[in-house]
């Protein structure tokens, strides 16, 4: 059993928020990454969406279309953490040819 202590006095303030990041899935930039990894993999990309904040965020929220995409693997910043060599190359290639979709 806890017990109140009436002689304790705390206050809370947010002192830096990030705002969420989601973009459209009809978003040019979403639609070039879209037909590259379709060319590039043979199948179209899955959209879902992550609990984590990235840099994503900042990057729409200057008013840049963003897209997030990253190769296979697991471990983001643990003590192990891999990817898959070949999805990194289909990544490159991805990386590519969406850019030059997007900005031709």
């Amino acid at each position: 059993m806890t017990t109140a202590d009436s002689n304790f006095k705390a206050t809370a303030s947010a002192f830096c928020t990030r705002e969420p990041f989601e973009v459209a899935e009809s978003a040019e930039i979403v639609r070039a990454v879209e037909k590259a990894t379709t060319h590039v993999r043979g199948i179209s990309p899955r959209h879902i969406g992550q609990t984590y904040w990235m840099d994503s965020a900042l990057l729409a929220a200057a008013g840049v279309e963003t897209v997030v995409i990253g190769p296979i693997g697991a471990g983001a910043h643990a003590d192990e953490e891999w990817v898959d060599l070949q999805s990194l190359v289909e990544l490159a290639q991805i990386l590519a040819e969406a850019a030059l979709d997007y900005c031709m």
